[in-house]
């Protein structure tokens, strides 16, 4: 261990000595500084929590990949082409101790980074948030500079329902010679239909059981997050009446409002709180007063947003996440210059990086099993080599999708919680199964490298 933490340091060292940490520290900073200043918001508390949350934490995240891409692929790489690590390996550090030493060099880097802008960034949040108009404070604070817990409703199980009638169906006439999986399907999305549309003149409930947190919520701002969608979209005007109503309306305890909804958009609505009866159960309804018919998508479920936590604690461990982001990146990079030049090794980690971001891409293709186009007959433009290259797409969905979790940005900027065990879980994906991973291959190239090749003959 003694071993691997002076790698590390001598990493961070070098680093410094280049003046490449502190130059890109002050750039790093003056990016993070002067954003919210080039960026004017309009005084609201939603489009100042964008400027100084979510693009200061993009740009921040950015940059540190970008770094972390050029000092991973450098870090053992140019110290062979320099002849340094030729040097290094007349110590007594073996070949893994040098590879771990500089992740955690590098990692350190990171931290370093990390934690000097995010006290800025805090800093200058709470420093602009004083600026706002008291209305729009009490929103931010309520809202946004929170960490916001959400429940929804317990999902309906349909499967013996769904089974039942597709053992009546399987029966019929002309249906025995189709595939069961699509007549299941069918059905599927026959109940999933029926659980999200609200035809005109009707009405669509929600049950919210707030279980032991009713005791901690009382008195506390409470918020339901919907999305809405028109069946029959009018261009002309998009906005649909409806009525909320939370609460026991035969028991006379309830809350109602009139809302202006608008089609495909997420509306939040502060209720009253103490609404739910004493078992802890929140009732929520939807009435639809226009003639169309609406749809409540189950994808993107009706919330009930409530306080759970301190800002502080929240912006922490969504700095934790991206630095597990960094660590596995680090891996990523180190993994390639262990065996590449540095020109070849960043245009590899780049391209991985690229494979990781197109995850939707890869879940599409896995879905309509081809790389090509469908047409309206049915007839696949790429059958041909689908068979070859869909094994690969389908295992780099696997690993895409093992590395996939929460969006620590995304959360931070709507006042929503990142939870301890969404942080715990991506450590062991990230760090202890992705960075595993590739610090096994990255060990095992970096051993069968011959260091005295001469310098541009090693790739």
């Amino acid at each position: 261990m003694k071993q691997i933490w002076n790698i590390a340091k001598l990493t961070v060292k070098a680093s410094v000595r280049s003046r490449m940490l502190v130059i890109f520290l002050v750039l790093l900073i003056a990016a993070v500084g002067l954003l919210p200043i080039l960026i004017r918001h309009d005084g609201t508390a939603a489009m100042f929590t964008q400027v100084m949350i979510t693009y200061t934490l993009v740009v921040l995240t950015t940059l540190l990949v970008g770094a972390t891409i050029w000092m991973a692929c450098g870090a053992i790489s140019r110290e062979v082409s320099d002849c340094s690590m030729q040097v290094l390996s007349t110590k007594p550090v073996a070949r893994w101790q040098v590879w771990v030493g500089k992740w955690f060099g590098l990692s350190l880097i990171n931290a370093i980074f990390l934690v000097s802008v995010g006290i800025i960034i805090y800093i200058a949040l709470w420093w602009g948030a004083s600026r706002l108009p008291e209305a729009q404070q009490k929103l931010l604070k309520e809202k946004l500079i929170v960490a916001r817990g959400a429940l929804t409703e317990t999902p309906t199980d349909r499967t013996a329902a769904v089974e039942r009638i597709l053992e009546k169906r399987m029966n019929e006439e002309g249906v025995q010679d189709l595939d069961p999986r699509m007549v299941r399907k069918a059905i599927e999305d026959q109940f999933q239909m029926a659980d999200e549309l609200v035809p005109g003149n009707s009405r669509r409930r929600w049950d919210i059981d707030l279980g032991w947190r009713k005791d901690m919520l009382t008195d506390k701002p409470i918020y339901i997050r919907v999305k809405m969608q028109s069946a029959d979209i009018d261009f002309d005007n998009p906005v649909y009446k409806v009525k909320w109503v939370v609460g026991d309306f035969e028991s006379g305890k309830y809350w109602e409002k009139d809302v202006d909804m608008i089609h495909n958009s997420f509306r939040e609505l502060k209720i009253p709180s103490n609404m739910w009866d004493d078992d802890g159960r929140l009732r929520v309804e939807v009435w639809n007063y226009s003639r169309a018919t609406l749809r409540f998508p189950l994808d993107d479920q009706l919330e009930v947003l409530f306080p759970e936590g301190s800002f502080e604690m929240n912006f922490v461990r969504a700095l934790m996440v991206i630095f597990f982001w960094l660590m596995t990146v680090a891996a990523v990079g180190l993994a390639a210059s262990s065996y590449l030049t540095l020109p070849v090794a960043s245009f590899v980690t780049m391209t991985v990086m690229i494979v990781f971001m197109s995850g939707n891409l890869l879940e599409t293709i896995v879905k309509e099993r081809t790389i090509g186009e469908i047409t309206d007959e049915g007839e696949i433009s790429t059958k041909a080599i689908d068979p070859i290259v869909l094994p690969m797409f389908q295992a780099m969905h696997k690993i895409v999708k093992l590395s996939q979790g929460v969006a620590p940005i995304s959360r931070l900027s709507i006042g929503r919680s990142v939870l301890v065990e969404e942080v715990a879980v991506t450590f062991l994906k990230m760090v202890v199964v992705m960075g595993g991973l590739m610090a096994i291959v990255g060990i095992t190239l970096f051993n069968r490298r011959e260091l005295a090749a001469l310098p541009g003959n090693d790739s």
